[in-house]
């Protein structure tokens, strides 16, 4: 087992919290985000913690920047281990305000970013015999009103999570899925919705 990892939405936040955390143990990181800036601050910090890896700003609702961040992981690391599918967005609103806009940029990003990472990834990981962490939330579980769009979102993760984790068995890729709740990130940096009661 090579110490190969790929995260998205490694700008800020849990993403970079990960990379720093795998990079005290000598981790190679791969770290995407469509925030260049914060991709920057996190190579910093992954360096000063004794890791070292690459930046590549990607968009998770672009499957080609998806592939081409697996081609540079082939080109640089000659594979993955661990795929991190962090990146997500925070959205909310009572449903009858919620466009149908709100609902696609939702499920763009925060589930078929996920499908889509962990389908251009997948060919390193079943060569490597890897795993993926797919970071969902506590709102895939626990679902609160006025965060419609982002709890149907969540709850894809989960389900894609579960699927795959039967799936991927046979080719020994492994699959585990994170529901974390509140706690301090740049979530709300990126919110869209009126300010609930």
């Amino acid at each position: 087992m090579h110490n190969r990892m790929m995260i998205t939405g490694a700008g800020s936040g849990l993403g970079r919290e990960i990379a720093v955390r795998w990079a005290g143990d000598g981790w190679q990181l791969a770290l995407a985000d469509v925030n260049e800036a914060g991709l920057r601050e996190t190579l910093d910090l992954v360096r000063t913690a004794g890791g070292d890896g690459f930046v590549q700003r990607c968009d998770v609702r672009d499957y080609s920047q998806l592939t081409a961040l697996a081609q540079a992981c082939e080109e640089r690391f000659g594979g993955c281990d661990v795929i991190v599918n962090n990146a997500g967005v925070a959205s909310g609103g009572f449903f009858a305000e919620l466009s149908l806009e709100d609902w696609d940029w939702q499920i763009a990003v925060n589930l078929m970013g996920v499908v889509k990472g962990c389908k251009a990834f997948l060919p390193l990981l079943e060569r490597s015999r890897g795993r993926i962490i797919n970071i969902a939330s506590m709102a895939a579980l626990m679902q609160g009103p006025g965060m419609s769009n982002y709890n149907v979102a969540k709850a894809g993760v989960l389900a894609l999570s579960e699927s795959l984790l039967v799936e991927l068995r046979q080719v020994e890729v492994a699959v585990h899925v994170v529901c974390p709740s509140f706690f301090q990130t740049n979530l709300l940096d990126s919110f869209r919705g009126r300010t609930l009661p």
